[in-house]
């Protein structure tokens, strides 16, 4: 922005005159502003005309205009953590899948942020009072040696619900002796072997003959 005055305070200014080097006529405005000028260094001139139609000599300024760049950094990708809850387990008793007789295991939850990437739901299974069932033959295990049944999914979407993925134990990879037992489990929803969410107990008695 720019403005001009005559230091005659006996005459009037009747007119003014900004002009450019490289432009040429920029306005006849006492103040005026543009954001049209050509890139280069300009020199700007003004002149003005008193009330006796007198114009007054040349003032020139030089003024720069460059292109202003404007760097655009891309997003940061934010990497979102993977949850699950787990709300609801029933259990099937007692039944056949094959030749192996034993319980079957229904978990209905949801999964969020695990878009095409493998989850694990694990049931592990204890004594009443909290030992883990040893394994003895690297069936039905876990990496330490103790008893546990799972099943594999691959989410299809980033907010996945399975309403009823099941989990097959056979009662002789429990690895009891004869008798009554009371026993336990729970069923842990896992990535990458990171538990994701873990259920509440679920007691149960099992009778080995």
């Amino acid at each position: 922005m720019s403005h001009g005055e005559d230091p005659d305070r006996d005459d009037r200014i009747v007119e003014y005159r900004w002009d450019s080097n490289i432009d040429g006529f920029l306005s006849d405005e006492k103040i005026f502003s543009t954001s049209r000028l050509t890139m280069g260094t300009h020199q700007i001139t003004l002149r003005v005309k008193d009330s006796n139609g007198l114009w007054s000599t040349e003032v020139t300024r030089n003024l720069k205009v460059e292109r202003k760049t404007i760097t655009i950094t891309p997003a940061t990708t934010i990497s979102l953590t993977p949850s699950a809850k787990i709300e609801d387990i029933s259990v099937d008793y007692d039944v056949w899948e094959g030749d192996s007789y034993g319980m079957r295991i229904h978990v209905s939850f949801t999964v969020n942020n695990l878009k095409d990437m493998n989850g694990r739901a694990n049931a592990y299974f204890f004594t009443a009072d909290g030992m883990a069932l040893n394994d003895f033959n690297q069936k039905y295990y876990t990496t330490d040696g103790k008893v546990a049944s799972w099943m594999d999914f691959t989410p299809s979407y980033e907010n996945s619900r399975y309403d009823d993925l099941t989990i097959f134990m056979p009662y002789s990879e429990l690895h009891m002796a004869p008798g009554q037992h009371n026993l336990k489990f729970y069923v842990s929803i896992n990535y990458k072997g990171t538990s994701l969410y873990k259920s509440a107990w679920v007691p149960f008695t099992f009778t080995q003959q």
